[in-house]
């Protein structure tokens, strides 16, 4: 079954962590402590399934980007 535009497209802490190279330890930290990229818990407490909305992710790292200005050309150092 193909996604459609309604349906989210869930990834694993794996994908997470290679997409964003953050590791899989961290993230786990962070789900203990509410931080990091939203998630979601599937099924029982303990032994749920933890997903991550694609969208949430992106939108997550969107926080950290950092605007940056054009370089300044050698002889223009004014």
């Amino acid at each position: 079954m193909q996604p459609t535009t309604l349906e989210p497209r869930l990834l694993t802490e794996k994908e997470v962590s290679q997409m964003t190279g953050l590791a899989l330890s961290t993230l786990r930290h962070w789900r203990v402590r509410r931080v990091g990229p939203p998630f979601i818990k599937l099924g029982r407490k303990r032994q749920g399934a933890v997903r991550y909305n694609l969208a949430d992710v992106v939108r997550w790292t969107e926080n950290f980007r950092v605007e940056t200005r054009p370089e300044v050309e050698h002889g223009d150092r004014g």
